[in-house]
């Protein structure tokens, strides 16, 4: 059947690219923000263990900056592992492509959080969801980072992404000498 790329719409590629430089200086000051916000805690903590009674909006305060403070740290870090893969003078956050469908993987490209990956079609989970109004194809495979799409990002229908790689799945399926299984709620109504 040969590869399918499956491609993002306009506004998607459009989206602006950073410099090295840009990226580099916000991945500074998100770590400065986590020190601060860790040290802020940290003078919380000890106010709260000074104090009696307990203050539970001292209490309240230090869960919050704590939370802050991991949210910032995880920000700052995925720009940095995004930062070090990156080719070139600028950083796109996502790949030129979502994904491409062959006779024997999906592969997902490079992206700003991901590396590229090729997935066996064999065992890889399609799923679509509805999610705010809007339908996600949610593609998981054991062993792997489940991977998301949503509708509104793709050029053509998420249920035509689906049903290109189930065909490809029962292909394979055949061609290896296995019977290919009926989708969910498809054998219930044969049968009835």
């Amino acid at each position: 059947m040969g590869q399918r790329v499956f491609e993002y719409r306009d506004w998607v590629k459009s989206t602006p690219t950073k410099t090295h430089d840009e990226l580099r200086r916000v991945m500074q000051v998100g770590y400065a923000m986590t020190g601060l916000l860790a040290l802020l805690a940290v003078i919380c903590l000890v106010v709260l263990i000074g104090t009696e009674p307990l203050q539970r909006q001292l209490l309240a305060g230090l869960i919050v900056l704590s939370g802050a403070a991991v949210m910032t740290f995880r920000r700052a870090d995925t720009n940095r592992r995004g930062l070090a893969r990156a080719k070139g003078g600028t950083v796109s956050m996502q790949g030129n492509y979502p994904l491409s469908v062959g006779d024997t993987g999906i592969h997902f490209p490079e992206s700003f959080d991901d590396p590229a990956e090729t997935w066996p079609l064999t065992g890889t989970v399609v799923e679509v969801k509805d999610v705010v109004k809007q339908q996600v194809i949610v593609l998981s495979h054991p062993g792997r980072t489940t991977r998301h799409f949503y509708s509104g990002a793709l050029t053509v229908p998420v249920t035509e992404v689906q049903t290109e790689i189930e065909a490809r799945q029962a292909a394979s399926a055949t061609d290896r000498g296995q019977i290919p299984m009926a989708p969910e709620g498809q054998a219930d109504q044969e049968q009835g």
